[in-house]
């Protein structure tokens, strides 16, 4: 009876230790999508971003919806942002020439398509609406850009109906039309976001975000 006891207890103690080890609670949610980290970046080192995302059919999900490890957040924003690029695929980032506050997050998969609008360069602008008017100025001059008008409920009810600029100059990156010439007091961290199919003739739909 007492070797059948002994044995009993051996088996009992392989089962449980065959089984894995619950999660601890501190390794929970450490995956944050990578908007959620762009917001925490931009409330940190007081910074705005843009953001051109890339889509296919076969792949829907763009850049946006990436999900970053936030166990490896970084000191320093260079540091986070260098970061971003070494681990994500198809990401880049870039410095506003005009405005070092403002950040432009790019799917590196545009930079390479043919007519891509927010690459292109206008030759005169001389602009003064409301933001998503700008959307509409820009794509009668003949460029691949218009406005979203589709949206998730949540994703709706930040988006910018308000506020009004005046854009004028000559010889404007599409992407600097787009930024430079936003009042960023009492902004959220993302500005716009424009959402490209890859493929030649594509459209980038693009909105402006208020909080």
């Amino acid at each position: 009876m007492i070797v059948y006891k002994a044995i009993i207890t051996t088996l009992l103690g392989i089962v449980i230790l065959s089984i894995p080890p619950a999660e601890t609670k501190g390794n929970e949610n450490t995956k944050k999508p990578l908007l959620f980290h762009l917001y925490k970046l931009g409330n940190l080192y007081n910074c705005y971003f843009t953001i051109e995302s890339a889509w296919t059919d076969e792949n829907p999900k763009s850049i946006e919806y990436s999900e970053i490890n936030v166990s490896e957040e970084k000191d320093g924003l260079q540091s986070n942002l260098d970061y971003l690029q070494q681990t994500l695929p198809n990401f880049r980032y870039l410095i506003n020439e005009s405005n070092n506050r403002i950040i432009h997050i790019v799917d590196t998969r545009l930079l390479k398509q043919e007519n891509y609008g927010l690459a292109m360069v206008m030759k005169n602008v001389d602009f003064s609406g409301y933001l998503r008017q700008l959307l509409d100025y820009i794509g009668k001059q003949g460029l691949p850009v218009i406005k979203e008008t589709s949206f998730g409920t949540i994703e709706g009810a930040g988006v910018d109906f308000t506020t009004v600029v005046k854009v004028t100059g000559s010889n404007l990156q599409v992407r600097d039309v787009l930024s430079n010439y936003i009042p960023l007091d009492g902004r959220g961290r993302i500005l716009w976001i424009a959402r490209t199919k890859l493929g030649k003739g594509e459209s980038s739909r693009v909105f402006f975000k208020k909080i």
